[in-house]
């Protein structure tokens, strides 16, 4: 039976295409029969948090502007299709109440430094009084107590039946294990004389005293001021064109650059840093599931050297990531060395520093930073310079091919990146900065640009890799390209690192995707905390990943393998109830998914996805 499909459109056999909407919902509701339960009949679609943000802005006597700064005229045709494009810009947030709840602080051997200025509870009274009032945990045994012996949250955690009793935080490294009354022996709240044995699994956990140094500009970059006098000094020297010099005869910074053993990435899998969604529990499951290099997610240099530290905690790493860096993004030469010098000169384990050229954000670009330096190269080379001598470590770049979609920069700057500078590797991403994620990615150039360097700088490819085919298909048919980076492609489907290493199509269960998301679930109540507001964060950080995940089309569906990135799935109905709704396309059900995890939403929970999927055919 031949099927007529739309273009663009992935090839599911027939049997399992949803024809009409009256089929659609007896489906829909088959699936979710088991979450219904859960209390998500609150919870708001996208469109309904579209119309209560537009009512607000109303009540608030706010009108959206349209690109000239004009709030007269209607919105025309273009800027109606942009507006369906890219980011859900001005989506509105939920935020969970972050209630008083026992001090976290009283953990630790030493308790609460601060309690006149701490807005937690303290007293013996109130945590009663709080315990009683807590509502029914969510699940037991606590992820995070099972992985570690010991719950940081406390009394306050969510899933705690299994080591809270009364008002002790229990720890199974043997407090006090010989003194018979060993709960007595321990302080309320479980202050255990035995935390500072249990190892933290996280590295590069900036303290305090350093992010208030940096907030009053006591650190001192010394290794950046003399690179900057290195280099005005350069530049003064030169008596022709000012763009056209080489400081990598300086003795001083050849020596440093020389100290540097570079890293041989060829041949691993390397998983693209990924904004919001690249976060360290994503990228502890990818490790798991068979990824060998991750990094970091873009971080602002100046929000570092000032100390912002949401921007430290981007710089975070698990123990589990054996090849780790972290990716920068800076419109200045003096910030990105001081940034890279801080990073390189407090002990943090980092093995590169990844300059990222690629970032086609308009918060971003119109900063000077991302794809905006692609037309740029003087200063891309002495931003990879600065990063090295001031920092001590490899230096990767990843960029796009140029700013517009059909006007290529990138063979220019790789060209010179590999005469005038020591970079470690370049990552181009065969789109430009015009095209974001449309159209395929052009590996004819991106090859073009590793032959043009090869072997002395090593260039890997990034775009539409997918599967095991295209992985080696592209290493096949472009020889000179040292490997190849993976972003939406682990989005969709994390095991993708799994299929290359075994050379398969892997036929995923329904329950065997649960058991990842189980997975990240644990390693983000870890991360986040496992108390209410720690939960609602997993929560909003699963969600945004499940809408990527509900574009994965089971292997057993399809007609002919392997599924295109760039192909879009149709209405369809899995194998079983819980394959189907992890094919639905509607957010609440994503919700549902969610419940089965971390339990019911708060009322009035509403949620919209950062992205939108324009990358279709």
């Amino acid at each position: 039976m031949s099927i007529e499909r739309r273009p663009g459109e992935a090839p599911v056999k027939s049997e399992y295409i949803i024809w009409n909407s009256k089929e659609a919902t007896s489906d829909d509701k088959d699936a979710t029969d088991s979450t219904r339960e859960t209390g998500s009949d609150d919870t708001k679609t996208v469109s309904e948090a579209n119309r209560d943000a537009e009512s607000n802005d109303n009540s608030n006597g706010v009108k959206e502007q349209n690109e000239n700064g004009s709030t007269d005229s209607p919105p025309s045709k273009r800027s109606k299709k942009r507006e369906k494009r890219g980011q859900n810009k001005q989506r509105p947030l939920f935020k969970p109440v972050n209630s008083a709840k026992p001090c976290t602080a009283l953990n630790s051997p030493v308790g609460c430094t601060v309690p006149d200025r701490c807005s937690n509870l303290h007293s013996r009274e109130d945590i009663l009084k709080y315990m009683e009032d807590k509502p029914e945990d969510i699940a037991s045994p606590c992820p995070v107590y099972k992985s570690l012996g010991y719950c940081p949250t406390g009394l306050s955690c969510r899933f705690g039946k299994n080591h809270i009793r009364g008002t002790f935080n229990i720890c199974e490294h043997g407090c006090d294990k010989s003194d018979e009354a060993s709960e007595s022996s321990q302080a309320w709240n479980g202050s255990h004389k035995c935390l500072d044995k249990v190892a933290s699994h996280v590295k590069n956990v900036v303290t305090k005293e350093t992010i208030n140094d940096l907030r009053k500009q006591r650190i001192k970059f010394t290794r950046t001021d003399q690179y900057m006098s290195i280099l005005n000094k350069t530049k003064k020297e030169c008596q022709a064109d000012s763009l056209q010099y080489s400081i990598l005869d300086e003795p001083d910074l050849k020596l440093r650059l020389e100290e540097i053993k570079p890293i041989d990435f060829s041949g691993k899998l390397y998983l693209a840093p990924l904004t919001t969604l690249g976060n360290l529990p994503f990228r502890r499951v990818c490790k798991l599931l068979g990824a060998d290099i991750t990094c970091g997610e873009m971080a602002l240099a100046q929000d570092i050297i000032k100390g912002g530290f949401s921007e430290h905690v981007l710089l975070r790493r698990h123990e589990s990531e054996d090849l780790f860096g972290v990716q920068i993004a800076c419109p200045s030469v003096d910030q990105l060395a001081r940034c890279a010098e801080f990073i390189g000169g407090q002990g943090l384990s980092v093995d590169f520093i990844d300059l990222n050229l690629g970032c086609p954000i308009d918060l971003v670009y119109n900063k000077g930073a991302g794809s905006a330096l692609i037309p740029h190269p003087r200063k891309v080379i002495d931003m990879v310079n600065g990063t090295m001598f001031s920092s001590g470590l490899p230096c990767t770049v990843k960029m796009r091919t140029g700013v517009k979609m059909d006007h290529n920069l990138a063979h220019k700057l790789i060209e010179r990146l590999k005469y005038e500078t020591k970079v470690n590797l370049v990552t181009l991403h065969g789109r430009s900065r015009e095209q974001r994620y449309t159209k395929l990615a052009d590996w004819g150039y991106i090859s073009k640009c590793a032959e043009s360097v090869a072997p002395e700088l090593a260039v890997f490819g990034n775009g539409d890799v997918f599967s095991f085919e295209d992985y080696y298909g592209a290493l096949e048919k472009y020889p000179k390209v040292a490997g190849q980076m993976i972003a939406r492609g682990a989005l969709i489907k994390p095991w993708i690192f799994k299929e290359i290493k075994e050379m398969r199509h892997w036929d995923i269960s329904s329950t065997e995707r649960l058991d990842i998301l189980k997975q990240f679930v644990g390693f983000g109540l870890e991360c986040w905390g496992s108390d209410a507001v720690g939960v609602e964060k997993v929560r909003k950080f699963l969600l945004e990943w499940l809408s990527f995940l509900c574009r994965y089309i089971p292997v057993g569906l399809l007609e002919r393998l392997p599924q295109r990135l760039n192909e879009r799935p149709p209405r369809y109905r899995g194998r079983d109830p819980l394959e189907s709704l992890m094919a639905s396309q509607d957010c609440r059900d994503w919700v549902r998914l969610t419940e089965m995890l971390l339990g019911p939403v708060p009322h009035d929970f509403f949620f919209m996805p950062k992205h939108k999927a324009n990358s279709f055919a």
